[in-house]
């Protein structure tokens, strides 16, 4: 087996994984402690798994890199040819989807005995290691819940750039904690909608769904100019949504364009936004690991650079 192929059996063997994970927890509310260490533990026995490998394919890499444009280095996408909708196999319903009861969840949490918040940090470590294919990333940045006061839900956001800081497409997250607990059913409904007004002129494709476990799905690209933005928003029946958004620039909303292609596509999203990793509360040895994460960006103490967390609207 040579180095490439070596390098796609790990991606694949991670791709397993989260389809694992995920059908493990369809239909039950997972146990926050098992769930996020077994992830944790399964998802370092691949990272080292997927470093190893990187190891012996360096001297690749670096001869690819030199034959890189000023677009930077494409990943391979699975977005379907001509920017078609994207529809999960795991769908079990598709258009006039059910909403999670989300508006019956207490307003209020605190973390559970042992448990850390997750912090901006972390979920940027963790999208970094839920990446297809390992690529080379930059630009760290990342927010902590805010405002930080007992009992407010977990919000936090993370950005990096798929390639160097010139010439690099932006990845970014938004996990939430409780987010639409407050909303009425009638302001879900409207808002996980393909129909909605705000994406009456830029939208190429839209697809709803709901998936096994009750979770509603979101899934959107829309077209700027050259500007391509991919967006995969996830509310689970816990509470939590997650929303993963990718643009072939450095800016969902301004550019500039720095690629033909965002890096990730709608179906690779989707893998990032359904994994078990995603929790308001976790092993403090995550949060104890991001730290080595550097250079980053924090943005936690600037409420006012806070970045938007409807991604599409």
């Amino acid at each position: 087996m040579d180095t490439n192929d070596a390098v796609d059996v790990a991606a694949a063997e991670e791709r397993d994984v989260a389809d694992e994970l995920n059908a493990a927890v369809a239909d039950v509310r997972p146990d926050t402690r098992a769930l996020v260490a077994g992830a944790v533990r399964r998802g370092g026995r691949i990272r080292r798994r997927r470093w190893a490998l990187g190891g012996t394919a360096v001297g690749a890499v670096m001869c690819a890199s030199m034959a890189v444009t000023v677009f930077g280095a494409y990943l391979p996408t699975t977005t379907l040819a001509g920017g078609e909708p994207f529809t999960p196999r795991e769908a079990v319903r598709e258009g006039a989807v059910t909403i999670p009861e989300v508006w019956k969840l207490p307003r209020r949490q605190t973390a559970p005995p042992g448990m850390a918040a997750l912090t901006g940090r972390a979920t940027v470590d963790i999208l970094r290691d839920l990446l297809p294919g390992r690529p080379e990333t930059s630009g760290y940045t990342g927010q902590d819940s805010w405002p930080k006061e007992g009992g407010i839900p977990v919000q936090t956001f993370g950005k990096l750039k798929v390639g160097g800081e010139l010439t690099g497409r932006t990845v970014q997250i938004n996990v939430q904690s409780l987010m639409f607990s407050a909303s009425k059913p009638a302001e879900l409904r409207e808002f996980y909608n393909c129909a909605r007004e705000s994406y009456r002129k830029k939208v190429e494709n839209c697809t709803v769904s709901n998936l096994p476990d009750g979770s509603v799905l979101l899934v959107v690209e829309w077209h700027e100019g050259l500007l391509i933005s991919r967006s995969v928003d996830l509310l689970r029946p816990d509470g939590t949504r997650v929303v993963a958004s990718t643009v072939n620039g450095d800016d969902p909303e301004k550019g500039p364009v720095t690629g033909v292609k965002p890096p990730l596509g709608l179906a690779d999203l989707y893998r990032v936004v359904v994994s078990p990793r995603w929790q308001a509360y976790v092993d403090p040895e995550v949060v104890e690991e991001a730290r080595a994460l550097s250079p980053f960006d924090d943005r936690s103490q600037d409420s006012s650079d806070a970045v938007s967390t409807d991604e599409g609207r």
